[in-house]
């Protein structure tokens, strides 16, 4: 009876995919910092490790933007992910390279965006929020 409670919930429950974007960008940053702290210790596996999970991340996140609603923001978003696969790319091949400096603020950037989106603030006389 509980579990089909719970799946019963869960079909009320929806994605915001802005909010969740914010989030995975945090997340990303979040692993910058694993890799920066491998970077100081040696560990140079493990750095390889967590480069992988965000590049999957990363690229997961890629398929889920929606070009048909804003074809411009869209590519933009694109773009900026394909400078991130590529700083990726880079610390994979070269871990003690300067790719992974300020990548995590890179990623904290994004995610301030995004929350901006997600939050627009209050209206200002005069402008209609979309």
């Amino acid at each position: 009876m509980k579990a089909l409670a719970a799946y019963q919930q869960s079909k009320t429950l929806t994605f915001d995919t802005v909010k969740l974007f914010e989030e995975l960008y945090m997340k990303l940053a979040q692993q910058c910092e694993e890799m920066l702290s491998c970077r100081a210790k040696g560990d140079f596996e493990r750095l390889g490790a967590i480069v992988d999970r965000a590049l999957l991340t990363l690229g997961l996140m890629d398929q889920q933007i929606d070009l048909s609603k804003n074809v411009e923001i869209g590519a933009r978003i694109l773009h900026l992910h394909r400078f991130l696969f590529r700083a990726l790319v880079s610390v994979k091949l070269d871990p003690s390279g300067p790719a992974l400096d300020g990548l995590g603020n890179v990623f904290v950037e994004m995610a301030g965006i995004f929350a901006a989106m997600a939050n627009p603030g209050p209206e200002k006389p005069g402008q209609k929020q979309a």
